[in-house]
C-alpha cells in the first residue's frame, strides 16, 4: 500500500518527460564501427578438478545455453562436453581407470627391463618372426 503512491509519482514524472513538450533528451549517435560484447566463459567453460559435485552441478546448469557449448571437462588433452554430474563422474572414472592401466603397463615394462638387465642378459630385439639376438 505504501509503494503505490510512490510508483504513481514516478510514473507521472516519466510520462511527463516522454509526452511533454520536449520529450526525452536526444541521445548521441555512435560514431565509428559497431561493437559487440564477446562471449567469454568463466574458467573457459571447463569444470575444475578440485570442485565438489555440488559446485560441478551448479556450473553445468549455469553453462547450459543452447545452441552454445555448455560445460566441458579436459581429460587426456581432449575437451569433452558434459551435461550432468553423473556423466562427469563417469568420464572421470573411465579416465582414471585408463590411467591406472597405462601406469601399470609402464611399471611392468620398467620392472621387466630392470629384471632382464639384472640377469646380465644381452638386449634382445623383438620382431614379427620372434626374438632375435642383439647385434
Amino acid at each position: 500500500k505504501n509503494l503505490l503512491p510512490v510508483t504513481g509519482v514516478c510514473a507521472r514524472h516519466v510520462f511527463a518527460f516522454y509526452f511533454g513538450p520536449n520529450g526525452f533528451p536526444a541521445g548521441q549517435q555512435q560514431v565509428g564501427e559497431g561493437s559487440y560484447h564477446f562471449r567469454k566463459l568463466p574458467f573457459d567453460g571447463l569444470i575444475q578438478p578440485e570442485w565438489d559435485d555440488c559446485q560441478v552441478e551448479r556450473f553445468i546448469r549455469a553453462m547450459y545455453f543452447p545452441p552454445f557449448d555448455g560445460a566441458a571437462v579436459l581429460l587426456g588433452g581432449e575437451k569433452l562436453q558434459v551435461k550432468s554430474v553423473e556423466e562427469y563422474q563417469s568420464l572421470k572414472a573411465r579416465t582414471a581407470a585408463t590411467a591406472v592401466v597405462a601406469a601399470t603397463a609402464a611399471s611392468a615394462a620398467s620392472v621387466a627391463a630392470a629384471g632382464y638387465a639384472s640377469l646380465g642378459c644381452k638386449r634382445a630385439r623383438m620382431s614379427v618372426e620372434g626374438p632375435q639376438k642383439a647385434a
